[in-house]
């Protein structure tokens, strides 16, 4: 009887040590990793940050600190999600009026706006990128069950 106890307590061992040595599923890109890859495109322009929930955009000119926009991540709608050629900016909506909180540093202002704009004119690769991985951001935000490993630049 005690050797079939020894048996069973030893099959026990070895399937759930096999079970954790399996390379465990990554649960999705992160909305961190997400922000690093966007920082890098637009890198000395434009800063994004996530401050609990809130995107933070800071605006910089050569290296100064001109304008901040803050906005929360479910206030923007993920289907308005485009890039204007003519102003050469992604461009993302807000679901209803006047969600962006935009401080401009000089004059000093502080005005709401239905939009939020990022300026950008790099390479192609890029300009498919960017609109994939703000609207993961979004969706990471506004859908508890959504997921996704899928690079932004494939």
């Amino acid at each position: 009887m005690k050797k079939n106890a020894s048996y069973i307590v030893l099959y026990l061992i070895l399937v759930v040590s096999a079970l954790m040595a399996q390379p465990k599923q990554k649960a999705g890109i992160s909305a961190d990793e997400t922000i690093q890859y966007l920082n890098k495109k637009f890198v000395g322009a434009i800063e994004i940050k996530n401050d609990r929930g809130d995107m933070i955009v800071d605006y910089f000119n050569k290296g100064k600190k001109i304008r901040r926009d803050v906005v929360a991540f479910e206030q923007l709608d993920p289907k308005s999600i485009a890039y204007l050629q003519d102003e050469k900016s992604f461009i993302i909506r807000c679901i209803a009026d006047d969600c962006i909180n935009r401080h401009i540093e000089f004059p000093k202002t502080h005005n709401y706006y239905a939009r939020i704009n990022f300026p950008y004119n790099g390479d192609s690769l890029s300009m498919k990128g960017i609109p994939k991985a703000f609207l993961h951001l979004l969706m990471l935000f506004q859908d508890p069950q959504y997921k996704s490993n899928t690079p932004f630049e494939k």
